[in-house]
């Protein structure tokens, strides 16, 4: 078990919200429920099972009973004289629980490098660990009401706070992190504009905004924003823009950004001065003005060895699939941001194989190896059929396999939005949809339906790199009377092929009668990784593919056999 579980558990019987957060102090949840409802101990010990690094959130507000005041190591620590539970951050600072004040809204920089936290925020708890340090109980006390000075202390220097002008706060003038979103306005694009016109307004987002607040009040305002977008983007398409400037902003200022490059020596107000090289009170349009500096520029060009250091995910690191000749093959198994297409006809059983690979990938396999949480699709099988297969296999209630609630479409903007969700809320490493005849083409304008299909599986194959995913499709081939099936026997579109990673083909094996056994064959014909394509025979078992090594080994022996007779009689001809 997780050392942090416990201490979650702790809390939340303490009647604390609890959320699962990074290293990073990012949510790993969609946690704007949280606000108003306690998750439950299930919740919690899913979250930590699926997510065994996760550290702790305590979501602040009423629905925990907490204000917390937060005190950077820069900051003045005299301000809260009150005997009540402390906790000293990973920075350093001091976090003050006090019993919730409905008075204080989320706020930052009150005072110099001093920050409060309440309905609609989150604070990272003790026993946590994030890039910056530990956070630790300091104080062990009960969490108590925030004495009258105290309160009166701060809600007059939030007061005075927003009543200065933009250059200067109450004590040293210094530029404060802003809290508010006034300024902050989009005004829309048309196709060809919208991706630009969202990237820029996310990065004067995440500028503007405390990274405490991003997740809440900025992907609300970010959501909103889209809507006057003519179409509006998709919403996966929004989140991973989203996602992508959070991350360059945390990567670019990992202890958040400097907002102190400006002290007046004066002690009066004055006049305000001109902006200074590093202020961030910019607006959407002016950011969009000035390049940052510091942006990643994507038309350099570096040695290869650099760039593929720089890459993040992790390809080398294989998932077998407890099927020895193909693990062989693949240099390991599956990695991540492979997309694996299996071809076949219809009931020679495409659909059990990538079941029984799940089971494999989720639970760990015979080594018991890491789980990677599945997400299918199943616009064929229903759900309670599909589930009791799964347990034929071997899938249990512990057995990170999920579903969504329904499938309302084979549109693949809602399917990606779908796993995108997913991969918040259960870290989904592995997708499964059965089958690609179900999916209907991103929006826009194809030649015919193969161009439609080949782009459909693009988009796959995309979303498998950007997020670091194995995905498996099933899909039909022609019927053919070739012994061996290549690449142009499977149906639809030449473009399949050329997308995936790996493709398989799998047929029923069938007695000298013509009919069906309990056997089936399964080729390997496209392999990125090493080039091998080989076949193998599998016994179809207990509801899973068994490989027999020495049945294969005997009908090698034989096919040599029939090959060498064959070639001796048609030297007698």
């Amino acid at each position: 078990m997780n050392s942090l579980l416990p201490t979650a558990l702790a809390y939340l019987s303490r009647g604390w919200s609890v959320i699962p957060v990074g290293p990073n102090k990012q949510p790993l949840v969609l946690w704007k429920e949280f606000q108003s409802r306690r998750a439950t101990a299930e919740e919690l010990v899913t979250w930590w099972t699926n997510n065994p690094d996760a550290q702790i959130g305590i979501v602040t507000g009423q629905i925990s009973n907490l204000t917390v005041i937060d005190v950077e190591s820069d900051g003045d620590f005299t301000l809260v004289k009150d005997e009540t539970f402390m906790v000293e951050t990973g920075g350093k600072g001091r976090h003050y629980y006090f019993q919730y004040e409905k008075e204080f809204k989320n706020a930052v920089r009150i005072f110099p490098s001093v920050d409060v936290r309440s309905e609609g925020g989150y604070v990272v708890g003790p026993g946590s660990k994030t890039l910056k340090g530990p956070y630790t109980v300091i104080r062990e006390a009960d969490v108590s009401k925030m004495a009258d000075t105290t309160k009166e202390t701060f809600q007059q220097a939030n007061k005075a706070k927003r009543e200065l002008p933009w250059h200067v706060t109450s004590g040293p003038t210094l530029y404060p992190k802003v809290d508010s979103t006034e300024g902050l306005v989009y005004n829309g694009s048309v196709e060809g504009g919208r991706n630009d016109g969202m990237t820029k307004f996310a990065g004067a987002i995440h500028a503007k905004l405390h990274s405490s607040l991003w997740a809440s009040i900025g992907w609300e305002m970010f959501e909103k924003a889209n809507q006057q977008n003519v179409p509006p983007l998709p919403p996966y398409e929004l989140r991973v823009i989203w996602n992508s400037i959070g991350s360059r902003e945390t990567s670019q200022n990992p202890g958040g950004r400097d907002y102190t490059p400006y002290v007046s020596r004066e002690k009066t107000w004055g006049p305000a001065p001109e902006k200074p090289t590093q202020m961030v009170h910019q607006y959407a349009d002016s950011l969009a003005d000035e390049p940052d500096p510091n942006a990643i520029d994507p038309k350099e060009t570096l040695h290869a060895s650099e760039v593929a250091a720089l890459q993040v995910i992790d390809s080398d690191h294989t998932y077998p699939l407890d099927m020895a000749p193909f693990d062989d093959a693949l240099l390991g198994g599956f990695s991540v941001g492979e997309l694996v297409v299996v071809a076949g006809q219809s009931g020679h059983g495409k659909t059990t194989l990538i079941q029984d690979w799940s089971v494999t990938l989720s639970s760990g396999g015979l080594a018991k190896r890491d789980k990677l949480p599945t997400l299918w699709f199943s616009y064929e099988v229903l759900a309670k059929p599909l589930w009791q297969k799964f347990q034929g296999m071997g899938a249990g209630l512990d057995t990170p396999i999920y579903m969504p609630r329904f499938n309302e479409t084979g549109d693949l903007d809602w399917v990606i939005d779908v796993i995108e969700r997913a991969i918040l809320k259960w870290g989904i490493k592995v997708i499964a949809i059965d089958h690609l005849g179900f999916l209907k083409a991103p929006r826009g304008n194809y030649s015919n339906a193969a161009d439609a299909v080949t782009n459909t599986v693009r988009a796959l194959k995309k979303l498998a790199v950007k997020r670091g995913l194995i995905i498996m499709l099933p899909v039909h081939v022609r019927k053919t009377s070739a012994k061996t099936p290549d690449l142009n026997d499977i149906r639809d579109s030449l473009g399949i092929a050329q997308e995936a990673d790996t493709v398989f083909f799998i047929g029923r094996e069938k007695d000298d009668s013509g009919l069906p056994t309990q056997q089936a064959k399964l080729w390997l014909v496209k392999n990125r990784k090493s080039g091998i394509s080989i076949s193998a025979i599998f016994d179809f078992q207990y509801g899973r593919y068994f490989y027999d090594a020495s049945k294969n080994e005997k009908r090698a022996e034989q096919e040599a056999a029939y090959q060498e007779a064959s070639k001796m009689f048609d030297d007698l001809k």
